[in-house]
């Protein structure tokens, strides 16, 4: 792997992991209010985290592509 395949990964340990702990934080929270709680967090957080991975996937397929012709 090279410096950039290893940048990507890194990269998204990184988002993946602060929504994790995000998430968790969030989960100890909503069981402390007894009112209906809307997630607009999940909304908007987790298509971008997805896309953001599909990205990274894509990029480090296709320089494993060139890479190998």
């Amino acid at each position: 792997m090279n410096r950039v395949t290893l940048t990507l990964l890194a990269f998204l340990i990184l988002l993946w992991s602060s929504f994790i702990v995000w998430e968790i934080l969030v989960s100890n929270w909503t069981q402390t209010v007894n009112e209906y709680i809307f997630r607009v967090d999940l909304i908007i957080i987790l298509p971008i985290l997805i896309l953001t991975t599909l990205y990274s996937v894509h990029l480090i397929i296709k320089k494993q592509k060139n890479k190998t012709q």
